[in-house]
């Protein structure tokens, strides 16, 4: 009976080891697999990272392109803008111009000589701007 009973004593030790053991190697599994789950969270939080920045670079890039092409029409407007007002003020000047020697000589020009002469003016105040 004593004998049994330290038979029954032994093996509970035995099986309580083995229990342990065997609790500790799922621990360690466990543990591995915890590491490794928690090493792809890593790479996946670094990867999104990773493409939110390049999203937000290639958008800023696309936003300077777009302002790029604002400024660059904007100045072709301003220039298209400009040669048609220098070109009025020219023509207005010539028309002023012709209107004061009509005054000065006291004669009346036909509709051809009007317009020679006011192509004239505009073609040489033309290429005295162009050399300025």
């Amino acid at each position: 009976m004593i004998q049994d009973r330290n038979d029954l004593i032994k093996k509970n030790i035995d099986d309580s080891e083995n229990a342990k053991q065997e609790a500790n190697e799922q621990l360690t599994q466990y543990k591995k697999k915890l590491e490794g789950a928690t090493k792809e969270a890593h790479d996946i939080i670094a990867e999104a990272k990773h493409n939110g920045e390049a999203a937000s670079a290639e958008l800023i890039n696309e936003g300077q392109q777009k302002a790029d092409e604002m400024i660059e029409k904007a100045q072709s407007s301003i220039n298209i803008e400009a040669r048609k007002a220098k070109h009025d003020i020219q023509t207005e000047t010539a028309e002023i111009a012709l209107s004061a020697t009509r005054k000065i000589i006291g004669e009346d020009l036909t509709t051809d000589e009007h317009k020679k002469l006011i192509e004239k003016y505009v073609k040489e105040s033309g290429s005295m701007a162009q050399a300025d």
